[in-house]
């Protein structure tokens, strides 16, 4: 891994995480749709990022947003079971052999549409986990089920438009 990956990957860690802390914490739309721009540090590693060393990094992710939201682990099993998740899916589907093992999967390498069909399956897998841990109840699938849908639509749009705004129209592909 290059210096420069790795400065990024420092860099995204502390911004996101200041992202969701200052802007996103209290955010939620008629209590059925939350957003959690911070798995975007774990969605955003490198194609090349070995699959223990992205669990440790979501780890260590997740459990910070815990100690600042008091939800005693639930953030970081998510974020755990997303990175190991997303291994398996940039291996099968998500086209990561086409890639070079630096390259980060961002709209400017993926285009809008590359981005969201990478990233779609990843945040529900996050948000879906994260909401079963915090309702502790199968008979609340139907309604979980919602809030991770909702969720991962309110999150997304969030995460193209921070794209959008780090990789302006000239430079990303459409």
């Amino acid at each position: 891994m290059r210096n420069k990956n790795i400065v990024s990957i420092i860099v995204g860690f502390f911004g996101y995480i200041l992202i969701q802390l200052l802007f996103f914490r209290n955010t939620q739309l008629f209590g059925l749709a939350f957003c959690f721009p911070y798995i975007a540090f774990i969605l955003l590693l490198p194609f090349g990022q070995n699959g223990i060393g992205s669990m440790v990094l979501a780890f260590i992710l997740g459990i910070t947003v815990d100690i600042f939201y008091d939800t005693l682990g639930i953030h970081a099993a998510a974020c755990v079971f997303m990175a190991f998740a997303r291994n398996y899916y940039l291996k099968n589907f998500g086209g990561g052999d086409k890639y070079d093992a630096n390259d980060i999967p961002s709209v400017l390498l993926l285009g809008n549409g590359g981005f969201l069909s990478l990233t779609l399956p990843l945040i529900f897998l996050h948000h879906f986990t994260f909401l079963m841990i915090e309702a502790s109840n199968w008979a609340l699938i139907g309604r979980t089920l919602l809030q991770a849908v909702l969720s991962t639509v309110f999150t997304a749009l969030i995460l193209l438009c921070i794209q959008m705004i780090l990789y302006p129209v000239q430079k990303r592909r459409l």
